[in-house]
């Protein structure tokens, strides 16, 4: 009897389940709103507790699954109708980078550091930062990125171009003032050439949030403001 209990339990939480996420929406799991991730994991942990729960009242698992589906439901309608409301509970776009200068209180607002900065700007296609023009971190986790108008994507096929050599992502060398001396090493370089470099450029190094070479051993700065 018991397990035939958890059987019809476990069932009726997996009908309300897929009852409810029909309703709510059918966005990806990256375009979920922190409302909707925070909504998403106290569905599941009540599905969870109405499918075990026996010695508990069936109906108050749904009835509770049903508060929480239908809250999620009508925030989804307010975000959709005010502008405001959506800005308060999904938040707002986080501009960081913009005309090769980095929004250094975006990051600490966003809350992500240049590593991960660079790792997004990899995954949208773009190895070397000078390519860009501006990048935002959406209010959904993803990172928005704008091309320079002279970077557009166009491939040495369209030019009938064939490449010489494989071209060589830019290596950091330079974090918020600090040198990266790893990184230097695997280039071949040194602290000497770094700051032969910084001094050729006009640039002191307590300025310098970001420093990068290219393939071509070129060094590439980008300050910071606060």
């Amino acid at each position: 009897m018991l397990y035939l209990q958890t059987v019809v339990r476990s069932l009726i939480s997996l009908v309300v389940l897929f009852v409810f996420t029909k309703l709510i929406s059918k966005r990806q799991i990256a375009n979920m709103s922190l409302f909707d991730y925070i909504n998403g994991m106290t569905i599941g942990s009540i599905a969870g507790e109405l499918a075990t729960g026996i010695e508990r009242n069936i109906w108050v698992g749904v009835i509770s699954m049903s508060f929480y589906g239908v809250a999620v439901f009508l925030i989804d309608i307010i975000n959709r109708k005010s502008v405001r409301a959506r800005r308060f509970l999904s938040g707002t776009p986080t501009l960081l980078f913009q005309n090769g200068t980095f929004l250094k209180k975006n990051f600490a607002k966003a809350q992500i550091s240049v590593s991960e900065f660079q790792e997004m700007c990899r995954i949208a296609g773009y190895y070397d930062i000078s390519d860009i023009a501006s990048a935002q971190l959406e209010s959904n986790g993803r990172m928005s990125v704008l091309a320079k108008s002279e970077s557009q994507k166009v491939t040495l096929a369209d030019l009938n171009i064939t490449p010489q050599k494989q071209a060589t992502p830019p290596v950091s060398v330079i974090y918020d003032g600090k040198i990266l001396d790893r990184n230097l090493i695997q280039l071949g370089k040194n602290q000497s050439w770094l700051m032969n470099q910084l001094k050729a450029q006009k640039v002191a190094l307590a300025d310098v949030f970001l420093g990068m070479v290219d393939g071509e051993g070129n060094l590439s700065n980008y300050l910071a403001k606060n």
